[in-house]
């Protein structure tokens, strides 16, 4: 082990020397030149010695030493990182070349930046919403039921009545638990610290976040118990963080909604979301509550159910259609009506905008041949030229596409607005073109003999 070690601090010495060398170039010249003298100095005295004439012991001198400059060049390599050295070159050479053309290189870089941008945000919008699995226990068997008028022509996504959720909940043999919350509420008054404000509080049944599979951060979400209880309420993170200043017990809270005391029971983790993302907290829904003594008067509820392994979303929603039908014949609100059954993941792009899946696949099309024209403008403008404009284009571009990508995000609920690997990879594609635009000339121009080239001058 202590040989491991030696060796080990041995190398570290040595490549903080090289590093050191970088800074020392030129004191290291005048080191090696006075050096490289002082022993041609010393083997053409031993030459004169020898009985050649001065002359001819310096010509003999220099042939026994080599080429002066390769020597320097070898040493340098040794007291220096080398891969370092040429690359703070070229950035040296690349920035004298920009000054002398600065309309290309805004071009240049206008160009990578704007690829880069409007590409990597769209992706990271696209990859949220159309393609990462939702943040919930085995998300692709999550639904969400709507109720459609049946005599209606084209797709209705209406909320159904709570009487509707509690048949199915006693009735149906495909799933595990349903649950129903409802947005269609106003704002509400919250009191009980510092001064009251306006809150987001949506109206939820017990089996919310057990059917989601999430578990609170701090404290616990609904219990059967809790029916009896009045009013209860669990926090959103951010609710929790920025306005009650994230206390530990939140037990000892005490709150009220529209002068009503509510208990504070759960706080629920930072990566949660659901629809709407301006929610502030969710309070259990009692069988005092309208929804539940007069259904026929509310909005109803949206219902979210996680169904049982191995059922279809078409033999649930059979199901649940012939126990609707024993309910007033399918009759809501004075209109005939059925459910629908929908993946859950293709819901919440719904939830945000009806027409936002089509606009972004439309988007993602367009996107995508931005990029192909980026790369082929890039290839075509960095031909034989260096690295460094793509570098600083790629540079702003990421920031451009952080600042879109949360614009963007901030349109929509439960989309992160970074996205690391859409980045890397929109990166890497523009890189990759410049790349070749200059590899390939400089690989051409290496291989061409010098001196056939001056011939054909």
């Amino acid at each position: 082990f202590e040989d491991v070690g030696e060796s080990s601090v041995r190398r570290l010495r040595v490549l903080w020397l090289r590093a050191k060398g970088l800074f020392r170039s030129a004191a290291f010249d005048r080191d090696w030149d006075n050096e490289i003298a002082s022993h041609l100095a010393e083997s053409t005295d031993e030459y004169v010695r020898q009985g050649l004439s001065p002359g001819e012991a310096r010509i003999a001198a220099r042939r026994d030493f080599g080429g002066v400059t390769q020597t320097k060049e070898r040493l340098r390599d040794r007291a220096s990182l080398p891969i370092l050295e040429t690359l703070w070159q070229d950035i040296r050479y690349g920035v004298r070349v920009l000054r002398k053309n600065p309309g290309f290189a805004t071009i240049v870089v206008t160009t990578l930046a704007l690829g880069i941008g409007a590409n990597t945000a769209i992706y990271s919008i696209i990859r949220a919403v159309l393609l990462q699995p939702l943040p919930y226990r085995e998300p692709e068997r999550l639904v969400a039921v709507w109720d459609r008028v049946v005599r209606e022509k084209g797709t209705s996504k209406l909320f159904a009545q709570y009487r509707d959720l509690e048949l199915w909940q006693g009735a149906s043999q495909s799933f595990e638990q349903l649950a129903g919350i409802t947005w269609a509420t106003s704002e509400r008054i919250l009191t009980g610290h510092g001064s009251s404000r306006n809150v987001l509080a949506i109206p939820a049944t017990t089996d919310l976040f057990s059917m989601l599979g999430v578990a609170p951060m701090n404290g616990r979400t609904f219990e059967r118990e809790d029916l009896s209880r009045g009013c209860t309420m669990v926090l959103t993170h951010r609710f929790w963080r920025d306005v009650l200043g994230a206390p530990r017990n939140v037990s000892d809270l005490h709150l009220a909604l529209d002068d009503r005391a509510c208990a504070v029971i759960g706080v629920m983790p930072a990566g949660f979301v659901f629809f709407p993302d301006v929610t502030s907290m969710w309070v259990l829904v009692t069988p005092n509550d309208p929804l539940v003594r007069t259904p026929e008067r509310t909005g109803g509820l949206g219902v979210f159910g996680r169904l049982k392994p191995g059922v279809t979303v078409e033999s649930a929603q059979a199901e649940l259609t012939r126990l609707s039908s024993q309910l007033d014949r399918g009759v809501r609100y004075g209109v005939e009506m059925e459910p629908k059954v929908y993946p859950l993941q293709a819901e919440f792009s719904f939830l945000a905008n009806s027409n936002l899946r089509l606009s972004l696949f439309v988007l993602f099309g367009a996107v995508g041949f931005v990029l192909l024209i980026a790369c082929v403008n890039v290839t075509n403008l960095l031909l034989g030229r260096g690295m460094l404009l793509a570098v600083v284009g790629v540079t702003i571009g990421l920031v451009a596409a952080s600042w879109l990508s949360r614009f963007l995000a901030s349109l929509l609920y439960g989309v992160e607005a970074s996205d690391p690997i859409t980045w890397c990879a929109v990166s890497l594609v523009l890189l990759a073109a410049a790349f070749l635009a200059t590899y390939v000339p400089a690989t051409r121009a290496a291989s061409v003999d010098p001196m056939v080239a001056l011939r054909s001058e």
